[in-house]
């Protein structure tokens, strides 16, 4: 990550700033509890030293998932306006600004210690041997390679008592050519500069997951999809593309995918009618950006193929486009990678530039250590960045869920930097990047942490199927119809996981919890909406759709036949009907109507409450919670069967196990 505006502003370091980044004080610091550096009230006083003035100026708290009052330290004795009031504020101008370097050790380097649950290492900088020694608490040495070293800030009283001090500090990030390799892993790597450049780091990314992820397999021939368009591979500048059919059904090769956000209509499409003159090539610098990106890409990564969804169904065709999407996860499922053009809203934009649009980049601030031996090395101090992937473009849509889910390996290019997502690990960076990533990257890949031996089937699809649903319901569709199309790979590809059958969201073997959906603040059914799907699958429903109540499931009170039609549009449930007024009010814990009033997209688009549901309202129990509460249907009586309007949470009330079951048919 090169340093931004704040880096190498010209100023040099004052006295205590010099003697705080010597190895002299690297050696000893810890021993003291950390470098005296000057009283608050004085600090704003230095202006003309590069790392006061960047320290009582610029944002170095950096990103944070919860709000911060105090970004810089000028905010503690001039606090930003509606702050909140910091405990011990009034004796912050006397208070003393103390630095620490501080070491964060890798979980694999903790687990090989003799106590690893020790939650702190402290270690003094060797200057004889240039290395870091560790203090004999573990009598241990530690490689470089497994810690973070940070520059941590914090305000103490003249008895050493601290006043403030905040979550994040600051990295020391390097360049691989300065001394300043020998104090921190971290380099700084140019993601803006031409991909030439750093293609290599990619690369090493694809070659590690080959060869260490015990979940992943080598790229090697897959079956190809029935057309692909071919790029010249290995070259480093852009040339011509054309689109290749492979009629025979045993073609393999290896190709790459393109997950991507369309936004809006394409230019550039394959039709009926120049099908045949994209067969005989185009030259690439008339692609739109993101695809340009992505041929340039699949070139430098030594692939041939590439396979892009506006370029290789035919989109004026919808025989072709229902067969194409028939074989979207094995597409994907088949592809050596797929690159996820993430931070692009557009077909237009492009990926490769990283200007950042949806995190936040922070300044950092280049400074000198010396050595013992008088050499200087550079170093940067940079604040924490997040990659925070759920503001990425390519995550509101809704196709683009099972192309994130799917691959075996998936290229993510971020506003940050790329990163690499597989069956073994949620995501893999460069290992020497600052850059660091939000606890749950989005959306969630499964079947990747979990350890087969101790996760079964049914542990795995409880953790999966809910997310999936929670996740495919937020985003956008460009046309309400495609909700059962858009998220047909996904479930093909689980399908096969499983070996289970689904239908309008409802798996057949755990077709009782997955029932129990419910619809959250501003999602629901209008009237006469989604007319064409069952009212018992949420694909009825319009907006998010919450399953949580799988996780409190525990045992069934029904069973559910399929009928044998071949759309599967009815179901009948084998259980207790009990009207809404032999329930009564007072044993509904809670409801979740589906019907909705008013428009959708408006203001008046609001929930009715359970009163509304009328006295003819049924709750068709199907299962028990672990709290031994009763899960419902709310359904209304039509013409001998029911139409589902709600989920009900209802008291156990003894006289109800008494009640005789029916079969009722839902639609």
């Amino acid at each position: 990550m090169a340093s931004t505006a704040a880096g190498d502003d010209g100023r040099p370091l004052c006295g205590q700033c010099r003697l705080l980044l010597s190895t002299d004080t690297l050696g000893d610091q810890e021993a003291r509890g950390g470098f005296k550096h000057s009283l608050l009230g004085s600090f704003g006083h230095r202006p003309d030293c590069r790392l006061c003035h960047y320290l009582w100026n610029e944002n170095w708290v950096g990103a944070s998932v919860t709000p911060q009052s105090v970004r810089r330290l000028r905010d503690l004795l001039e606090p930003q306006p509606n702050a909140a009031r910091l405990q011990n504020a009034s004796r912050f101008r006397t208070s003393w600004v103390v630095f620490a370097f501080n070491v964060s050790i890798s979980q694999a380097a903790r687990d090989e210690l003799p106590n690893p649950s020790e939650p702190s290492f402290h270690f003094l900088w060797d200057a004889s041997a240039e290395t870091f020694t560790f203090l004999p608490s573990q009598n241990v040495t530690i490689g470089l390679e497994s810690v973070n070293v940070i520059l941590r800030i914090r305000l103490e009283d003249d008895r050493g008592r601290m006043l403030w001090a905040p979550f994040n500090g600051l990295d020391l990030v390097t360049t691989a050519d300065s001394k300043c390799t020998k104090l921190t892993r971290l380099r700084q790597i140019d993601w803006s500069d031409h991909i030439t450049q750093w293609i290599s780091v990619v690369r090493a990314l694809l070659d590690d997951c080959q060869l260490s992820h015990d979940r992943c397999k080598p790229i090697r021939p897959e079956l190809l999809p029935p057309r692909l368009l071919q790029v010249q591979a290995g070259q480093s500048s852009l040339t011509r593309v054309a689109l290749r059919a492979t009629p025979r059904q045993s073609d393999r090769g290896r190709y790459a995918a393109l997950s991507y956000c369309w936004g809006g209509p394409q230019k550039l499409q394959l039709t009926k009618s120049n099908f045949d003159a994209l067969q005989k090539g185009i030259d690439a610098a008339a692609l739109p950006q993101t695809l340009r990106d992505a041929v340039l890409v699949t070139q430098l990564l030594g692939l041939e193929y590439l396979w892009v969804d506006a370029l290789c169904i035919i989109q004026d065709d919808d025989a072709d486009k229902a067969a194409q999407l028939i074989k979207m996860h094995t597409i994907y499922e088949n592809s050596a990678v797929t690159i996820a053009a993430a931070a692009a809203s557009s077909v237009g934009q492009g990926f490769l530039s990283f200007d950042s649009v949806r995190n936040k980049k922070y300044p950092a601030c280049d400074v000198a250590v010396r050595f013992a031996d008088s050499h200087i090395g550079a170093l940067s101090l940079v604040p924490v960045q997040y990659h925070m992937s759920d503001r990425f473009a390519i995550n509101k849509r809704g196709w683009t869920l099972q192309e994130a889910i799917i691959p075996p390996r998936l290229l993510v290019f971020g506003d940050l930097e790329p990163f690499l997502r597989c069956r073994t690990k949620d995501f893999v960076h460069a290992r020497q990047s600052p850059v660091r990533f939000y606890s749950s990257i989005q959306p969630q890949r499964f079947f990747t942490d979990a350890d087969d031996t101790t996760w079964t089937r049914s542990d795995r699809f409880d953790k999966a199927w809910p997310e999936i649903v929670s996740q495919y319901t937020m985003r956008e569709l460009g046309f309400i119809a495609d909700r059962p199309l858009a998220i047909g790979g996904v479930t093909d590809y689980l399908a096969a996981l499983f070996d289970d059958q689904c239908h309008f969201g409802i798996w057949k073997a755990r077709a009782l919890e997955c029932l129990l959906w419910k619809v959250t603040h501003g999602g629901g059914r209008p009237s006469g909406f989604l007319a064409d799907y069952p009212t018992w699958s949420w694909m009825s429903a319009y907006g998010r759709v919450d399953l949580d109540t799988m996780n409190q499931y525990r045992s069934p009170e029904a069973t559910v036949e399929w009928n044998h039609g071949p759309e599967h549009e009815q179901l009948t449930v084998e259980c207790r009907a009990l009207p809404l007024a032999d329930v009564t009010t007072k044993n509904i814990i809670e409801s979740w109507p589906d019907t909705i009033t008013g428009d959708v997209g408006t203001d008046e688009y609001v929930s009715i409450d359970n009163e509304c549901w009328g006295g003819n309202v049924v709750f068709l129990i199907v299962s028990r919670t672990v709290n031994n509460h009763f899960m419902a249907i709310a359904a209304i009586p039509d013409e001998g069967a029911y139409e589902r309007v709600g989920l009900a949470e209802l008291r156990h009330v003894a006289t109800w196990a008494h009640t005789a079951k029916a079969k009722c048919i839902l639609y």
